[in-house]
């Protein structure tokens, strides 16, 4: 199991700003998948799922 730590209010706020800054692109371009692909291209697998579970839950705002 991978060790957790606390983050840093920084390390949130970055978090959330590149999160908005996805979802603000996706808005704006009206596809997903170009949007996903040059933001996380070189991040890994365990970053890459950290990633989702950020985004995909504030997906439903855009869909509505």
């Amino acid at each position: 199991m991978l060790a957790t730590r606390r983050r840093s209010a920084a390390e949130k706020l970055a978090l959330r700003a590149a999160s908005l800054t996805v979802l603000d692109a996706w808005e704006q371009s009206g596809n997903l998948c170009p949007v996903m692909q040059a933001f996380y291209s070189g991040v890994d697998g365990h970053a890459q799922e950290q990633q989702r579970k950020l985004i995909y839950p504030r997906m439903h705002l855009f869909l509505l």
